[in-house]
């Protein structure tokens, strides 16, 4: 797997991981490679307070940062794991069993992020390009929300190519589309 050096990772003891909340995939990845470690724009993976690792989000350490209504979330969610926190502090989850890592959006909807962590590394290292490439042409570029128009769509094709999900509804792409100068 051929990453952007920017990208990080958290090694995980295979001891600490609750195997039967992961697919086999996925246990095999964070035994590998670890957590992703911060990545652009702004998502977290791992460990949270007091040693947590792979919290149901009922018992997420840090719920109370969300700022959602919290018992309709519990009700609608309570049992998915915790992988992460995005952007302005939603949740990144799985499904027990279940590959694929969404983030639990403002209006407690999922948004797939990727179809198990490898993909998800994958699309976090092609983001990165994108925003390491639009640096290099104006250093405020992705601040700025000037992120030429070419490199967002080269980073949607490789998008593509990781993913074969529709892209009009991925979270990654909106990112890109709302740094561009194409808005």
């Amino acid at each position: 797997m051929l990453l952007n050096t920017g990208i990080e990772f958290q090694k995980v003891e295979s001891s600490t991981l609750k195997e039967a909340t992961l697919t086999a995939e996925n246990h095999n990845f964070l035994i590998k490679y670890g957590f992703l470690g911060w990545v652009s724009p702004h998502l977290y993976f791992g460990g949270f307070e007091n040693d947590q690792l792979l919290p149901c989000l009922e018992n997420w350490s840090w719920i109370n940062d969300w700022k959602v209504n919290q018992n309709m979330a519990l009700e609608k969610y309570g049992k998915t794991v915790v992988v992460g926190s995005g952007p302005d502090d939603e949740p990144l989850v799985m499904r027990i069993g279940e590959s694929p890592i969404y983030l639990i959006s403002e209006d407690l909807e999922l948004l797939l992020l990727g179809s198990n962590f490898e993909k998800l590394a994958l699309i976090a290292s092609a983001f990165l390009d994108m925003v390491d490439d639009a640096l290099e042409v104006h250093p405020d570029a992705v601040q700025e929300r000037v992120i030429p128009p070419e490199l967002v769509n080269n980073f949607i094709a490789t998008f593509e190519t990781i993913e074969s999900k529709d892209k009009s509804n991925s979270l990654w792409v909106h990112w890109a589309n709302e740094r561009s100068k194409n808005l």
